[in-house]
C-alpha cells in the first residue's frame, strides 16, 4: 500500500512546523528591516543640511528657543512660526545642551522616538496576544514603513515623538493597574498634544469614555477602580494640564500662542478628495499586504 503524504498522515505536526518556519521568517524579515532603518538612520544623523523641507524651520524655531526669543510672534518676513505646539522645541534645546545647537539634537529626538515607537508596538501586540514573536514582527513591520511614510522617521520634524508620546499613552491607558497608570497615562496624553495638538483627537475621546464607564460602572464591573477614578485620573488630569499649559504659553510666556494653534489651524479645509488619495496611495498602494490583512 503506497504511503500517504506527510501533510495527510501528521496534519497537525506539518501545519505547526510550517507556522514555525513562517513566524522564523518575519522574525529575521522584522530584524532585517529594524537593522536597515537604524544603519541608514545613524549614516543620515549627522548630515549637515536639510533632509526634509521643514527641517530648516524646526532648526530655526530651536535656535529661537536657544536665545529666549518668543515663538508665536506675529508673522513678518524674518519668521512665521510653525502652527504647533512648542514642546518638540523646547526639548530639542535641553538635548542641544549636550549636544551643541543644530540639526542633530532635534535628529536624535526623532530617531530615539521612533525606536520608542517600535518598542511600544511590540509591548502592545506581546501584551495583546501573549506572543513574544508577534510583539517582534510588529515592531520590525512599523520600521519597515519607514520609506512609505516619506522617510520622516528620524528628520528634524515633531512628528516621530508625537506617535511616541501618543502611544504610549495608549499604552498604559489600556494596561493600566489603577489611578497612577491613568495619571501618567494622562501626563503623556498632555505631553503629547503640546507637541501636535491633533492628539486631542484621540485622546479627548478617551476622557469622555471615562466618564461614560465610570458612570455606567457597578462596583463588581469597576475592579481595582473606584468611582469615577478613571475620569478623576485620566480626563480631568489631562483637561487640568492642557489648560494650564495654554493660559500659561498665551497669557504670559507667549503672546499670540492660540492664534497660531488653533487660528492657523482653520485655514486648512477638508479636502474630501483626499480620503480616497491616502487610502489608495498611502496604504493600498504602499503596503498592500497590511492592507488587506485585517479583511482576514
Amino acid at each position: 500500500m503506497p504511503r500517504l503524504p506527510a501533510l495527510l498522515r501528521y496534519p497537525c505536526a506539518v501545519s505547526e512546523r510550517l507556522e514555525r518556519t513562517i513566524l522564523a521568517a518575519c522574525v529575521v524579515a522584522s530584524v532585517g528591516f529594524a537593522a536597515l532603518y537604524l544603519g541608514s538612520s545613524l549614516q543620515r544623523l549627522t548630515y549637515p543640511f536639510e533632509l526634509e523641507w521643514m527641517e530648516g524651520g524646526s532648526l530655526e524655531h530651536l535656535m529661537r528657543v536657544l536665545r529666549g526669543d518668543p515663538l508665536y510672534v506675529r508673522p513678518s518676513i524674518e519668521f512665521v512660526p510653525f502652527p504647533y505646539p512648542p514642546f518638540y522645541y523646547y526639548l530639542g534645546a535641553i538635548v542641544s545642551k549636550l549636544t551643541g545647537p543644530g540639526l542633530l539634537p532635534l535628529r536624535i529626538i526623532s530617531l530615539a522616538a521612533s525606536l520608542g515607537t517600535a518598542w511600544i508596538v511590540h509591548r502592545f501586540v506581546r501584551r495583546e496576544t501573549g506572543r513574544v514573536v508577534f510583539g517582534a514582527i510588529a515592531a520590525g513591520i512599523f520600521l519597515a514603513t519607514w520609506r512609505a511614510s516619506g522617510l520622516y522617521f528620524d528628520v528634524a520634524r515633531l512628528d516621530s515623538l508625537f506617535t511616541f508620546l501618543l502611544l504610549a499613552s495608549l499604552y498604559r491607558f489600556r494596561f493600566a493597574q489603577g489611578r497612577s497608570d491613568l495619571v501618567l497615562a494622562a501626563v503623556l496624553a498632555f505631553l503629547a498634544v503640546m507637541t501636535k495638538q491633533t492628539a486631542a483627537v484621540v485622546v479627548a475621546p478617551l476622557a469622555l469614555w471615562c466618564a461614560w464607564a465610570d458612570w455606567k460602572a457597578t462596583e463588581r464591573d469597576l475592579g481595582r477602580f473606584r468611582e469615577w477614578d478613571r475620569f478623576i485620573a485620566y480626563g480631568l488630569v489631562l483637561a487640568a494640564l492642557v489648560g494650564t499649559a495654554t493660559g500659561l504659553l498665551n497669557g504670559i510666556l507667549e503672546e499670540h500662542f492660540l492664534l497660531h494653534i488653533v487660528g492657523a489651524q482653520q485655514q486648512h479645509g477638508i479636502l474630501p478628495h483626499m480620503v480616497g488619495w491616502f487610502l489608495w496611495r498611502d496604504l493600498l498602494l504602499s503596503v498592500p499586504v497590511l492592507s488587506l490583512a485585517p479583511l482576514l
